[in-house]
């Protein structure tokens, strides 16, 4: 759903349970996408961007799924010879992500989230008072004095375990609010084995310590401007989009 939309959300969200709530937020957003009404906004210019960095065959890991806005545009793009693996850990979340990836055959759920160990892990979101709705997106992982509206438990379990026997990994989208500075540590091994593109949300102190270790494994970053790819600007906030130096050459024509 447009972001513009933020008082249908609000009118769904009081009148509906919070399923129904998930489920018709999802749908219009997957309808507008896939009609392209979204390809005027800054904030859908990376999903709309994505045919141009994944292609039939591919293995992709989308680590935060949350309704599977990436994972269904992802499963379409890899066709039946390629997969995506969703990670999503918050139950009511992870209900609606099965449904919407109940047709993808080529689709695999991971029920967890992810960190450095194997246990469970309280998750919050603080989207409702401020918001007047819960923004999906929005869940972080609870520390000892975080104020939030609504808490969830999840499972948690290392990436570097359940990922180490993929033959392939060819794209990684990472939107974990702020965790991605553990997460993406604890699966470099990974990295540096496949060298995927890495597309991922951060912010502030925890994005100048991505945007170095994506330099120190051979990465060049970059943001997206206009389907054309330009160096990572010192004030900017919008996704990185990191790129093996090896693999540049395949992606020249979208270059500044």
């Amino acid at each position: 759903m447009p972001r513009s939309g933020n008082w249908l959300r609000r009118i769904l969200f009081k009148t509906l349970s919070l399923k129904g709530y998930l489920r018709v937020v999802s749908k219009l957003y997957l309808i507008s996408f896939k009609m392209g009404l979204l390809k005027n906004s800054k904030f859908y210019e990376y999903p709309y961007f994505l045919k141009h960095i994944v292609k039939s065959g591919d293995v992709c890991l989308d680590i935060g799924a949350n309704l599977g806005y990436y994972s269904t545009i992802l499963s379409k793009l890899v066709g039946p010879d390629g997969k995506v693996l969703a990670v999503e850990p918050i139950k009511p979340i992870l209900d609606i992500l099965k449904i919407n990836t109940s047709n993808s055959e080529n689709v695999t759920i991971y029920p967890y989230a992810l960190g450095n160990e194997n246990g469970t892990i309280q998750l919050g979101n603080n989207s409702i008072k401020e918001k007047g709705f819960l923004a999906t997106g929005s869940h972080f992982v609870l520390s000892s004095d975080s104020s939030v509206d609504v808490t969830f438990n999840a499972e948690i379990r290392k990436g570097s375990e359940l990922f180490s026997s993929l033959n392939r990994l060819d794209f990684i989208k990472c939107d974990i609010e702020g965790y991605e500075e553990i997460v993406i540590p604890e699966i470099e091994a990974i990295i540096k084995k496949h060298k995927p593109l890495i597309l991922i949300e951060s912010r502030g102190e925890t994005r100048k310590a991505m945007l170095k270790l994506f330099e120190r494994l051979g990465y060049q970053n970059f943001i997206l401007e206009s389907e054309k790819l330009m160096p990572v600007p010192e004030n900017s906030f919008w996704d990185i989009l990191s790129i093996p130096t090896e693999k540049l050459s395949s992606y020249e024509k979208y270059l500044v």
